[in-house]
C-alpha cells in the first residue's frame, strides 16, 4: 500500500465522482498515522506492516540495468510527499464530492499532520523516487508540504479552525519562498530536482505549477519545461553506472540535453528509458497552459507505446513498445485517466487553488 499511489488514485476516482473507495482510504490512511501526525514510511503492508526486499541476482533491467528487487525497502525512508498526498487528498475529496464529513470526522489527524509538517518540511529526505545513496532537499517533496498547509488551511477554514488556517498559510508561504529562491539553478536556467547545485534535472519539479507555488507560465517555469522537452544527451558512461550517485551528475550542464527521449519523457537526467507517469505529467503542464497540441502529441506516444490490450508499464520504449519495470502500473494508467478527463471534458482541478 503506497500512500502516494494511493492518493493519485483516490484523486482520479474523485474526479470520476466515484467517491467511496477514496473515503476508504483515507480512513485507512488515517488508522496508519503516528501520534506524532507523521505517517513513518510512504508504503504499508495491508495489515500496515513494514514490507521487506529481496533481490535476483539472474535478472536485469533494461540495457543491463541490475540490481532486480522484489519488496521495497523504501518503507525506512523519509519522504516529505506523505503527509501532502493525504490532506490535501482529503480536502481534493471533501470539494468534488460536496461531503465535508470526512475532514471533519478527522480533523483532529488533519491538524497534526499539519503540525507535523510545520516542524519538519525543512528536513532532507529520500524523495519521490526513493533515492537510496542520499538524503536532499527536493523540490517535489517541498511543494507537497506546502500543498498540505494549503489544503489544511482550507479544511480549517470551513471547520472554523481561523487560528490554525491563518498558522499553516503564513508556514506555506515561507516554504514557496524558500523553494522558489533555493530551487533555481541559474547555470541551467531551470529548477532542478533539489538544493543542490549538481542535482539533475526533474520532471518531477512540475509539481511547483501542479500546486500553485507558480503560475505554470511564469518565465522560470516555461525555461523549465523548455529544458525538459530537449533530447536527453548521455556521456560515455556504461549503463549500469547509471544510478543515483552516477558520475554523469558532475558532467558539464552544456552536455546533459533534457529529459526527452525518442518521444517519451524521462524521470531525470540520467534515465535509461523514458517513463509513463512524467510523459503524461509533462502532458498536463501543457494543457494547463492550453497548449493542447503538445499535450495530445504526448498522450499519443503513451497509448501508441502501451501493448495490445493498452496496458503500460513504468518505464517503456517508444521506438520498440518495450515495457519495463512494475506491470501493469497504477500510476500510468491513473495518470492516463485523469488527463484524459480534463482534456476531453473541460475539467481543471487546478481552479480549486483559485
Amino acid at each position: 500500500l503506497w500512500l502516494r499511489d494511493g492518493y493519485l488514485t483516490s484523486l482520479t476516482l474523485d474526479i470520476c465522482g466515484l467517491h467511496d473507495e477514496p473515503r476508504r482510504f483515507y480512513e485507512l490512511a488515517f488508522r496508519l498515522q503516528d501520534d506524532s501526525g507523521e505517517w513513518r514510511q510512504p508504503l504499508y503492508t495491508i495489515d500496515g506492516g513494514n514490507p521487506t526486499e529481496w533481490i535476483d541476482e539472474d535478472l536485469a533491467g533494461p540495457n543491463g540495468e541490475r540490481p532486480i528487487r522484489f519488496g521495497n525497502e523504501a518503507a525506512g525512508q523519509l519522504q516529505l510527499d506523505n503527509a501532502g498526498n493525504i490532506v490535501h487528498g482529503v480536502w481534493m475529496h471533501a470539494e468534488l464530492s460536496g461531503d465535508w464529513t470526512l475532514p471533519a470526522r478527522y480533523w483532529s489527524n488533519i491538524r497534526k499532520a499539519a503540525d507535523w509538517v510545520t516542524e519538519n518540511w525543512m528536513r532532507p529526505e529520500n524523495g519521490i523516487w526513493e533515492i537510496r545513496e542520499r538524503l536532499d532537499h527536493w523540490l517535489h517533496g517541498k511543494a507537497m508540504c506546502y500543498a498540505c498547509l494549503r489544503a489544511a488551511s482550507r479544511i480549517a477554514e470551513r471547520l472554523g479552525h481561523d487560528e490554525d488556517a491563518r498558522r499553516w498559510r503564513t508556514v506555506a508561504e515561507t516554504i514557496r519562498r524558500d523553494v522558489l529562491t533555493r530551487g533555481w539553478n541559474a547555470e541551467r536556467q531551470a529548477f532542478l530536482q533539489s538544493y543542490a547545485p549538481d542535482a539533475p534535472l526533474d520532471i518531477s519539479v512540475l509539481a511547483l505549477a501542479f500546486y500553485g507555488l507558480l503560475d505554470p507560465r511564469d518565465e522560470r517555469m516555461t525555461k523549465t519545461v523548455a529544458l525538459i522537452e530537449t533530447p536527453l544527451k548521455k556521456p560515455n558512461i556504461p549503463v549500469t553506472q547509471y544510478t543515483t550517485a552516477s558520475p554523469y551528475a558532475h558532467v558539464p550542464a552544456s552536455e546533459k540535453g533534457g529529459l526527452n527521449m525518442w518521444g517519451g519523457i524521462a524521470r531525470y537526467d540520467y534515465a535509461a528509458v523514458p517513463f509513463y507517469l512524467p510523459t503524461l505529467w509533462l502532458a498536463r503542464y501543457h494543457l494547463m497552459v492550453n497548449n493542447r497540441s503538445r499535450a495530445e502529441e504526448l498522450i499519443r506516444v503513451c497509448l501508441d507505446s502501451a501493448t495490445d490490450l493498452l496496458l503500460m508499464a513504468e518505464h517503456f520504449d517508444p521506438r520498440t513498445r518495450q515495457q519495463w519495470g512494475n506491470f501493469p502500473q497504477a500510476f500510468s494508467h491513473l495518470e492516463m485517466a485523469r488527463i484524459l478527463l480534463e482534456i476531453t471534458g473541460g475539467f481543471n482541478p487546478y481552479r480549486l487553488w483559485a
